[in-house]
């Protein structure tokens, strides 16, 4: 199958070659009033003259064919030929342009000098050389894209035969699946302008009404240049009235003017009459509303195939990728079919009439244009290519700002919180631990994953820290999101860790590691526990019950338990799932610890009945040697709580004002 798109190419570059050598030599040969090859001999052998020679077809034809056979060359011996062959088709496209504005040149220069004896007639061989050269350009670079074409086909075979040989898997093969889906899709860019157009289609009564007041306004444009130089001409004669002929032209140049104006949708109205901003309003107001309806067409449709989508389809896209798609993208997308449409039709009426108006004058002089505009076209060629390339890139980094954008504020200070629910971002996992931050390196990723016990289960993936986590998370279990949150929170070193209710949605298992996660990374900062289970904070330093915003219990956990208070109703209630609320008549309760050093590990407990409302803070420095664990009793029921624990937001601002000294610290609650 190879060797069958490399053969082919060949012989089309071979047929091609062969055929546009011998257009060229049956040419040359009749350049005179007669077939010869004497004239084939003598045009090589005679001094070149641009005016006069014809011998420069013949070097075009074997500049074509060399430039072919490179890119069979390519072809054969070059395993990945497409990235090549895909840059030089740039090449081809300029090489086919400028040989086509060679050939107005050309042609003015042969019908001055086509003979001795009848000066400014082409001969025969003249008109065939011109003629198949453009052809032969076009042709030459329909070529080429066939050579891009065949070699995205043999490339496709090679990795056939490397996946059988080394068995890839299914998921491989969607890729690539979905790879050949975006070249066919970039190969159909003009089935997808003419969908765009149907949207225009519809609009045909307000475009009728726009295209009425555009072609008359492009429709005496052309006029403006002629009567110009007719006053100009009037001027400088010395020969007729040149009064008379000034005032004549002056007064069509005036007629011409004012007509203009009436239909140019000038920027400054104010500047002409009345009658002149209604024209230009029914031009811009026409081409306005209709576009406006075409943008929201295009966005009716688009939010309509979304709603009809499947759940997986918002699995693989991202909400802030739809979104952009949505809002930004069906705007940029109709204002571009509205400018391209209106400035094609203008031109392409000012174009045509103007060509027609010059030929009637000089036909000569009509044809300086035809070299100038290929030229023009390459580089607009070129400029095209990379502003889209530009414009792509800039899409998708809007697209990627507004699936960021729901950052907290809180990773960005000293004080690091792990929610109940994190917020993970469809990343990786090292770039949701790293994220926010400039300077972290994949030792400090992996220090932090360690310490909060993520290490194992993310190294058992098959991407390791490359695994992407799915959009917030989904990828992920709820003690496997908890773990990254945590990792996420360590590495930035915080002065004060703030987790909020970290466990309370979590199994045993996922309780145990995450618990474990917490202990390791007390010491060396405050560390703050909002949790409903006391299992979490019975390690606590100190903990402070507070009542209505006073003080009423302090001490640690073996403390307040041998104390009579509502702190050791709590753990009974835990214990044996029973009891009323400590507070009732729907009147809260408040358990607070408060740090006795540096660090700190609070927690919060939420129970009762009636609306009850009990919150446990507590501060650890380290780890209590011989401390009891009662994971497995305390934690075993939990009772339902109606009201709601102290919110971080609010923990966080009460800490921002809270002065901490070496030995002490207070906290201050309103």
């Amino acid at each position: 199958m190879v060797k069958r798109n490399q053969l082919n190419c060949v012989l089309k570059t071979l047929i091609f070659s062969i055929f546009d050598l011998f257009i060229s030599f049956f040419g040359i040969c009749f350049h005179g009033t007669s077939f010869s090859v004497q004239h084939f001999r003598d045009d090589f052998a005679l001094p070149y003259n641009f005016t006069k020679s014809v011998s420069d077809f013949f070097m075009i034809s074997s500049l074509r064919m060399l430039f072919l056979f490179v890119g069979c060359f390519i072809l054969i011996f070059n395993k990945k030929p497409s990235r090549p062959l895909g840059h030089l088709a740039h090449a081809s496209f300029a090489l086919c342009i400028i040989l086509i504005s060679f050939t107005p040149a050309k042609f003015l220069g042969l019908s001055d000098n086509s003979g001795q004896e009848h000066p400014g007639v082409l001969y025969t061989g003249d008109i065939i050389l011109l003629i198949f050269n453009v052809f032969f350009a076009i042709l030459a670079h329909r070529i080429w894209l066939a050579f891009l074409r065949a070699a995205k086909r043999i490339e496709s075979i090679y990795e056939r035969l490397e996946e059988e040989d080394e068995g890839t898997t299914s998921e491989q093969e969607e890729e690539q699946k979905t790879q050949e889906g975006k070249i066919s899709a970039n190969m159909k860019t003009h089935i997808i302008i003419i969908r765009l157009l149907q949207y225009c289609k519809n609009e045909w009564l307000w475009h009728i009404s726009g295209f009425t007041w555009l072609f008359i306004y492009s429709l005496t444009r052309i006029f403006v240049p002629y009567y110009t130089g007719q006053v100009i001409a009037s001027v400088v004669s010395s020969t007729g009235d040149k009064y008379g002929a000034l005032i004549d032209s002056v007064k069509l140049m005036l007629f011409i003017s004012i007509v203009w104006l009436v239909f140019t949708n000038l920027k400054t109205l104010k500047e002409t009459q009345n009658l002149s901003a209604v024209a230009g309003g029914f031009r811009g107001g026409s081409f306005e509303y209709a576009y406006a309806r075409v943008n929201r067409a295009v966005r009716h449709n688009l939010f309509s195939s979304l709603v009809h989508q499947e759940v997986a389809f918002f699995d693989r896209h991202k909400t802030g990728e739809i979104t952009s798609r949505l809002t930004a993208d069906t705007s940029t997308m109709s204002d571009t079919v509205s400018l391209n449409v209106n400035i094609f039709l203008r031109n392409t009426v000012q174009m045509g009439g103007s060509m027609l108006f010059m030929m009637t004058l000089s036909w000569r002089l009509s044809l300086i244009p035809f070299i100038v505009v290929p030229i023009i076209l390459v580089a607009s060629k070129i400029f095209g290519v990379y502003y889209d390339f530009l414009s792509e890139k800039a899409q998708e980094a809007i697209a990627q700002s507004n699936d960021v954008a729901e950052e907290v504020v809180s990773t960005m200070r000293t004080i690091s919180l792990v929610g109940q629910e994190p917020v993970l971002f469809a990343r990786s996992v090292s770039e949701n631990i790293a994220y926010g931050l400039d300077k972290c390196t994949t030792v400090d990723v992996v220090e932090a994953a360690k310490m909060a016990n993520a290490h194992s289960f993310i190294i058992q993936t098959r991407e390791q820290y490359q695994t992407n986590v799915g959009e917030k998370g989904s990828q992920m279990s709820g003690g496997q999101k908890q773990r990254i949150a945590i990792a996420r929170a360590i590495v930035r070193k915080p002065a004060i860790l703030l987790l909020d209710e970290a466990t309370s949605a979590l199994d045993t298992e996922s309780e145990h590691l995450v618990q474990e996660a917490i202990y390791k990374n007390m010491k060396g900062r405050s560390v703050i526990l909002i949790a409903h289970r006391l299992s979490t904070v019975e390690k606590a330093d100190k903990i402070v019950v507070i009542i209505k915003g006073r003080v009423e219990q302090m001490g640690t956990h073996e403390q307040l338990l041998s104390q009579e208070g509502i702190y050791r109703s709590l753990v009974h209630r835990q214990m044996i799932g029973g009891g009323n609320g400590s507070n009732g008549g729907g009147e809260g309760t408040n358990i607070i610890g408060d740090a006795t050093t540096t660090s700190a590990n609070t927690g919060v407990e939420n129970t009762g009945s009636g609306g009850g409302v009990v919150d446990g803070r507590a501060s650890i420095t380290s780890l209590t040697s011989g401390g009891r664990r009662r994971s497995s009793r305390i934690g075993a029921r939990i009772v339902p709580s109606v009201g709601m624990s102290i919110s971080p937001r609010t923990m966080a601002q009460t800490l921002m004002a809270t002065s901490f000294t070496h030995s002490t610290s207070s906290l201050q609650s309103k």
